[in-house]
């Protein structure tokens, strides 16, 4: 693996910043879809999904290997998804599926959409959060990260981003304080978006979805103060790395067969991050989640690696293009000439 040659402002801390800020949290509760699913997927299917060519490990208690759509660890390289090494970053415990034994606290679902379908959607993994507790402990970090499946599946963005803002607003009624809420890169970007002949139907839904999110945001934030909602702006880091890969120490496209996948941030199937683009996603949600509580231990407030990104992800898509007018015009004049 290259080593890589950019890292976001403010990763590098010498101990975990939980920590160092009194703990106001002390576990991760997790929903969504495959992105962040750890194994939920794996145990109702007995092992079945995710398939051939992701990464499984043991669980105790369980007679099967349990998946989750990344690729195995490679020699030198990260494992797990983004969430896996979030924990990690953050000197929490990992939370683990909830149908393994003994009842885990990361309630994702692969194939869910948001809303409810009365089984594994995403109202429906809070539902039966909400409803096995007396109360939602307020020092818990809920993560939401769902959205994408809606917009492959053809449902309206807006409503997707909306639903999981009411999921935000239950929890929060119930005494959640702490919020990590992802939006979704956009899809028609991604290989398997790209190879789809849907791309530019898919990066609008993504960036209705994502203009929903940040409003919502601002929403959670006026309808329940006191709240920390921390929006993890994926679009823009996958844009910064899909304008520039390099940068990143990455190759363009996803990995192909018999390649390394911590030199790509799409694995095989072209669709879901490599463990490398995870760690990449993770080290995002950890500087802005620090810079989000940094303020309560009377420090100095860093600006949120999402907002540098996002304009790094606005230079990247005017130089982009730039590059596009510039070679339509060579092509235009070579038709004429």
């Amino acid at each position: 693996m290259r080593r890589r040659v950019v890292a976001l402002s403010g990763l590098a801390l010498a101990l975990p910043f939980f920590a160092a800020f009194g703990d106001p949290v002390n576990q991760i509760v997790a929903f969504g879809d495959s992105l962040t699913d750890t194994g939920n997927a794996s145990i109702a299917t007995l092992g079945a999904q995710p398939g051939a060519g992701y990464a499984y490990r043991t669980i105790p208690g369980l007679p099967f290997q349990v998946g989750e759509f990344t690729n195995p660890p490679e020699a030198g390289g990260p494992s797990g998804l983004w969430i896996d090494q979030f924990a990690a970053k953050a000197g929490l415990p990992d939370p683990q599926p909830f149908l393994a034994p003994g009842s885990g606290t990361n309630f994702a679902v692969a194939g869910a959409d948001t809303g409810s379908n009365g089984i594994g959607y995403v109202s429906d993994q809070v539902g039966i959060y909400v409803g096995g507790k007396s109360s939602v402990p307020s020092t818990s970090l809920y993560s939401f990260w769902a959205g994408a499946n809606d917009i492959i599946g053809g449902n309206n963005p807006v409503t997707a981003a909306d639903n999981l803002e009411a999921n935000i607003a239950t929890l929060a009624g119930e005494g959640g304080k702490y919020f990590l809420w992802f939006n979704v890169p956009l899809l028609g970007d991604t290989p398997r978006g790209q190879a789809s002949g849907d791309a530019l139907a898919l990066n609008a839904a993504s960036l209705a979805f994502d203009t929903e999110w940040a409003h919502d945001i601002q929403s959670l934030d006026h309808s329940h103060p006191g709240i920390v909602v921390v929006g993890v702006n994926v679009e823009a880091l996958f844009s910064s790395i899909l304008s520039d890969p390099g940068r990143y120490g990455l190759n363009p496209g996803s990995t192909p067969p018999g390649g390394n996948a911590n030199d790509y941030l799409f694995s095989f199937d072209g669709l879901h991050p490599t463990s490398e683009g995870d760690l990449l996603i993770a080290d995002l949600a950890y500087s802005d989640f620090e810079a989000a509580i940094q303020p309560a231990s009377g420090g100095t407030v860093p600006e949120p690696a999402s907002a540098g990104l996002a304009i790094l992800g606005l230079c990247g898509c005017l130089a982009a293009r730039l590059r596009r007018n510039s070679r339509r015009v060579g092509l235009e004049a070579k038709d004429r000439g």
